[in-house]
C-alpha cells in the first residue's frame, strides 16, 4: 500500500453512519496507493476501503499510482485538492527513508495530515527454492564466497535501507533489480528472475507455500503468524525495522471534515471486527491516531537520519 466489493461488517462494527451528520461527505471519495497492485500497502488498502465506506456512508475508490519507489504516487496525495475526498495509504518506512534519502523530494511530514496507522508488520528475507542455503548465516557465508551474484528485488526505499545494512554489517555485496510493487517482486522470485526479496512478513506464508525460504525478519521479536522466522537479531545482524500503514490527507482539509473522518476512522480501526479483517491478510492490528502517529514517525526519522549520516558512502548510489 482495492477491489471495491464491499465487505458486510457486523452491526457491532460500527455504530454510527457518518453520512447522515452532516453536509460533508456529498461524494465519494479516493484512496490513493502509491504501489501497484499486489504489495501489501495496496492489500491493506482494499481491506481498509470497505470499512470506510461502511463508516462514512460513500463509496472509497482505490487508485493505484506507483512509480519511483512510491514518490510518484506520494507526491500526488500531498498536491491533491485539499477538501477532504482525497485519502492517501502510505508505507511509514518507505515514506521516512524518502525524506532521509532522497534530496529536493516534494513532500515532507508537513505536506500531510496524519489520520492513523492500522497495522505493525516488518519485513522478511525470503529466497527462491533454487539457493543452496537454509539459513541466514547460509546466506551470508554464500553471499562472501559469490561476490555480486545474488540478486534481489526491490518495490521501495526500505527494501534498499534493509538490504544496505546487510551488506555493511555482513561484509557482503548483492545486486538490486527494481520493481513497481510488491506483486511483480514477488512473481519475479517465484519465476526464478531474483534469487531473494526483502518483502512484507504477511506474505511469508503464501511465498513457503510455494517453495520460497524465510530466513529472517527485521522485527523486535518473532510473530506468532511466522514463529519459525527468527528475527535478524537472533542472527547477529542489527536491523529492527517496523513499519505501519498511514492513513494521510493532504495539509489544508479543514478542521470539520478531518474530524468527521477521524470519527469514522475511531469507529472501527481499534475494533474486534477489523482485527479479524487484517488477520485475514496476515496483518497484526496496531490502532494508532492523531498525534500518536507523528511523534512515532519524527522518532524514527530522527533514527534513520542517524543511521544515514554515519554511513553515507552507503547510500551513494
Amino acid at each position: 500500500m482495492k477491489f471495491l466489493s464491499s465487505v458486510v461488517f457486523a452491526a457491532t462494527f460500527l455504530g454510527t453512519t457518518f453520512a447522515a451528520q452532516a453536509e460533508f461527505p456529498e461524494r465519494n471519495f479516493r484512496l490513493i496507493v502509491p504501489y501497484a497492485a499486489g504489495g501489501g500497502t495496496d492489500t491493506m488498502a482494499r481491506t481498509l476501503a470497505p470499512a470506510l465506506e461502511e463508516a462514512l456512508g460513500r463509496t472509497v475508490i482505490v487508485v493505484n499510482a506507483p512509480g519511483a519507489q512510491g514518490q510518484i504516487g506520494t507526491a500526488q496525495i500531498a498536491d491533491a485538492k485539499a477538501d477532504g475526498y482525497t485519502l492517501g495509504l502510505i508505507s511509514t518506512s518507505d515514506f521516512l527513508l524518502t525524506e532521509a534519502l532522497v534530496p529536493n523530494v516534494s513532500f515532507n511530514m508537513d505536506s500531510f495530515e496524519f489520520l492513523s496507522t492500522f497495522n505493525i508488520s516488518a519485513n522478511a528475507i525470503v529466497f527462491n527454492q533454487e539457493v543452496p542455503f537454509d539459513t541466514y548465516e547460509g546466506f551470508v557465508e554464500h553471499a562472501r564466497e559469490n561476490p555480486g551474484k545474488l540478486t534481489f528485488g526491490v518495490s521501495g526505499d526500505t527494501h534498499v535501507y534493509e538490504l544496505i545494512r546487510q551488506e555493511n554489517q555482513n561484509d557482503i555485496d548483492v545486486n538490486f533489480i527494481r520493481f513497481s510493487g510488491g506483486g511483480e517482486s514477488r512473481n519475479a522470485l517465484l519465476g526464478g528472475h531474483v534469487d531473494g526479496l526483502m518483502i512484507d512478513k504477511s506474505f511469508v506464508g503464501s511465498l513457503s507455500d510455494s517453495g520460497a525460504k524465510a530466513l529472517a525478519v527485521a522485527s523486535e521479536k518473532r510473530f506468532d503468524s511466522i514463529p519459525d522466522v527468527p528475527t535478524f537479531e537472533e542472527s547477529g545482524v542489527d536491523l529492527i525495522n517496523a513499519s505501519r500503514r498511514a492513513l494521510v490527507l493532504p495539509t489544508g482539509v479543514p478542521e470539520d471534515r478531518i474530524a468527521a473522518i477521524m470519527e469514522a476512522i475511531d469507529s472501527f480501526a481499534g475494533g474486534e471486527a477489523f482485527k479479524v479483517e487484517l488477520e485475514k491478510i496476515n496483518e497484526v492490528q496496531d490502532y494508532m491516531s492523531g498525534g500518536d502517529v507523528v511523534k512515532s514517525l519524527t522518532t524514527q526519522l530522527d533514527a534513520i537520519n542517524g543511521v544515514v549520516k554515519a554511513n553515507p558512502e552507503a547510500f551513494s548510489n
